[in-house]
């Protein structure tokens, strides 16, 4: 049994730029839960997936303050 099953499930990424990585994940859930929604920040015009929760719709490119920044800073050595 899965620990999806007759669940509803909301799927949330920052950003639909292709769509893939969306449809990726809702293909998963949908053979498992009982019903799968998502939800974005931004959804590109470009984007495969077209979401039910959608905050704007952009083409332009978004900087996202969690991404500006490489995500491990190198050890310097002594």
């Amino acid at each position: 049994m899965s620990a999806l099953a007759g669940a509803s499930v909301l799927i949330v990424d920052d950003v639909a730029d292709t769509g893939a990585t969306l449809k990726l994940v809702r293909d998963f859930c949908a053979g498992h839960a009982a019903r799968v929604r998502t939800a974005v920040i931004y959804e590109k015009p470009q984007s495969s997936e077209k979401c039910e929760y959608v905050w704007a719709r952009t083409d332009r490119w978004i900087d996202f303050p969690w991404s500006s920044e490489p995500p491990v800073v190198p050890v310097r050595s002594a």
